[in-house]
């Protein structure tokens, strides 16, 4: 509907309700920017070109994602500890000294926070396994591509947990061949972020974002 089309009916409303709440696009006020941390399932309706609520073929409303979004779950190897690491990975992120990583390349799921840049995409943070990834979760997408598994994109992203694979191994026995994360493609080359530590003995590449389970409330 036309805005010029809402005009009468809105100076009527007015005329018999002389208060009512006023409804934003977002929750830091009408363009939707905010600071708030939250889960993936927090936000308001996405607003179109035309200032419309947001919705897909069958009705529902487009979410827009909090700014920040908080890890979904635990990462895998826990966090810093007092314990010597069982498994030594000197100048490594501190997670390789608590998971195993030999004698082949093994993969992990983790769980990073998530910030909101200004294209629209989310930059990945996960310190402890070295995740530090800009756009890691791109602007747009479809919002109808819910199912665990599937890739996250800014569309998609409200109400689930989002997660990434990590592997990690020796350099030596590292698969050259595997498809890891790139910038570039959202994952369909590689290997364009892979990374060595341990003066060089131990590789570890990240995958791209993907959806895993509802988000906590």
């Amino acid at each position: 509907m036309k805005r010029h089309l809402l005009l009468p009916l809105v100076i009527g409303l007015v005329a018999l309700a002389p208060m009512v709440d006023t409804v934003h696009a977002g929750p830091g006020g009408s363009n939707g920017s905010s600071t708030d941390t939250g889960t993936s399932s927090a936000g308001s309706a996405a607003i179109t070109p035309n200032d419309d609520l947001a919705v897909d073929a069958s009705g529902a409303y487009t979410p827009i994602p909090p700014a920040t979004i908080k890890p979904g779950k635990n990462d895998t190897g826990g966090g810093p500890t007092s314990a010597p690491p069982p498994y030594p990975a000197p100048g490594c992120p501190g997670a390789y000294g608590y998971v195993p990583h030999s004698p082949l390349p093994k993969t992990y799921t983790i769980y990073p926070s998530f910030t909101r840049n200004a294209q629209g995409a989310y930059d990945g943070h996960d310190a402890w396994y070295g995740y530090d990834v800009a756009n890691a979760i791109p602007p747009g997408g479809n919002n109808t591509l819910t199912d665990d598994g599937y890739p996250a994109s800014a569309a998609n992203m409200a109400g689930h947990i989002i997660a990434v694979d990590v592997a990690v191994g020796p350099t030596t026995a590292w698969p050259a061949s595997n498809v890891w994360w790139s910038q570039g493609t959202q994952g369909t080359l590689g290997p364009d972020i892979t990374y060595t530590c341990d003066n060089g003995t131990i590789t570890y590449g990240f995958g791209p974002t993907y959806l895993d389970g509802p988000a906590p409330a």
